[in-house]
């Protein structure tokens, strides 16, 4: 006589026992094809009969819905929630918001600029408008986070698609170099800024941030712009004279401190568009730039 016994399940095929909200309908499926669902009535349900190989676990209850995959070799047990978390999102209006994990996409029911942004999933979230972005790692259900995203020229230490190595005054000379984590900046002949590639358009810009590690700092100049290392926008590049080149620098935030900062221009009376650049002072000036944005 034989017997054809799989995985232990006391028969053919292998059991799966999983723990699921009270409520909630939960369905099995395996290459496309499902096991009927059933109904979590007490907390447990119990599929039975299935093959080896990749399941697929899906709740549904009303609106809300969670999904697992799971790996069956023998008899097994899963367990599986709800997970709900909530992003608060400040964008451009008139743009489309998504938030994206990968492997679900998400999209604002309108385009008023603010979106309570309900997401199903743990994980790192990606939240798009239009050129601007933001980033929000989502790890346990109930959490909220608040983000304004941002049009980003340097994001964790590497140069957007914006670019970022376009000379304020052609005169000067700088170093730009790559590293782990940041880009690298030192002057090699008097005051320099070095500016995004592109303007941006700043009419929903609210802050431009910085995030730089100023290594060394002249505060010798004669002019005030280049007395320390700090956040420059400007109306022009590649300018040819220093005057011209001082007379391009409209907005500023300067800091004569050494070391990792956070340097912030508030940009909320600031209109058009402009190159967002970090300015180093005389032939000493040396900055690691972690990060440069102009946040809505």
């Amino acid at each position: 006589m034989i017997f054809n016994v799989t995985g232990g399940g006391g028969g053919t095929g292998c059991t799966l026992t999983i723990t699921a909200p009270v409520g909630a309908t939960v369905t099995v499926s395996k290459d496309g094809k499902s096991k009927p669902s059933k109904v979590s009535t007490t907390g447990t349900v119990v599929f039975k009969g299935l093959e080896t190989g990749t399941w697929t676990i899906t709740i549904t209850h009303g609106t809300d819905t969670a999904s697992k995959t799971v790996e069956i070799k023998a008899d097994y047990q899963a367990e599986i929630t709800f997970f709900s978390a909530t992003i608060n999102i400040t964008y451009p209006a008139g743009l489309t918001c998504t938030a994206t994990d990968g492997s679900t996409t998400l999209t604002a029911p309108d385009t008023s600029g603010t979106w309570d942004c309900v997401v199903p999933n743990a994980g790192a979230w990606t939240i798009t408008a239009g050129d601007f972005s933001a980033d929000a790692i989502m790890i346990t259900s109930g959490q909220t986070e608040t983000v304004r995203v941002a049009r980003w020229i340097v994001k964790n230490g590497v140069p957007t698609d914006i670019g970022f190595a376009t000379k304020l005054f052609t005169g000067t000379g700088y170093t730009i170099t790559q590293e782990s984590g940041y880009v690298h900046l030192k002057t090699t002949k008097d005051n320099c800024a070095v500016l995004s590639d592109a303007m941006v358009d700043f009419g929903n810009v609210k802050t431009v941030i910085a995030d730089i590690d100023a290594i060394s700092v002249s505060t010798s100049s004669s002019y005030a712009v280049f007395r320390g290392n700090g956040i420059v926008l400007t109306n022009n590049a590649n300018v040819s004279g220093l005057q011209p080149a001082l007379n391009a620098i409209k907005h500023n935030a300067i800091s004569k401190d050494k070391g990792r900062q956070i340097l912030s221009l508030d940009a909320t009376s600031i209109t058009g568009t402009w190159y967002i650049g970090i300015s180093m002072g005389g032939n000493a000036g040396e900055v690691n730039v972690y990060n440069l944005r102009a946040e809505v």
